[in-house]
This record gives structure tokens, sequence and C-alpha cells, in this order.
């Protein structure tokens, strides 16, 4: 599977996930919810997600890292919040 696919469906699984949790709250959706409503299998989501509340933030080690490395570098031309945190 190309990356532009295995970016579809992260997208996916993470705009349903989104959408129930929205509706009807975090607490009350499991895995099982998310992916009927994504359409996908059970393995599909745990080869992209560890757990819901993964979902909820994804790339979030990515944003840890950015932060830590921008943090390192202790840079005043680029704050940290400019290289880790999303739009």
């Amino acid at each position: 599977m190309d990356n532009t696919a295995r970016k579809r469906i992260r997208a996916a699984i993470v705009a349903a996930a989104m959408e129930l949790f929205e509706h009807r709250g975090y607490d009350g959706k499991t895995v099982a919810d998310i992916v009927e409503t994504a359409d996908i299998g059970t393995r599909t989501f745990f080869n992209y997600f560890t757990s819901k509340a993964e979902v909820v933030f994804p790339d979030a080690d990515l944003r840890v890292r950015a932060a830590v490395d921008a943090i390192a570098l202790g840079s005043r031309e680029t704050p940290p919040r400019t290289c880790c945190c999303a739009p």
C-alpha cells in the first residue's frame, strides 16, 4: 500500500472517531464503534493506532519530539509552539 493510501485510511479513522466522540462522547464509544463507522477491520485500526486515546491525539509523539528539539536548540527565532502545534 502506498503512502497516500495509508494517509487516507488514517485520516478516515480519525474523522470517524472524532465524529463519534463529538456526538456521543468519548467514554461511551469503543474501538469497535470506530471501526464500524470508518468501515474498516479491527486489525486495520490497530495497524494505525494503539488505542482510541491515540486517535484523539494523533501524532502526539511527533509534536512532543519537535517541541523538545526546539527547546534543546534554544532558538528564539522559532518558538516551540510554531514547530509542534497543529494550525
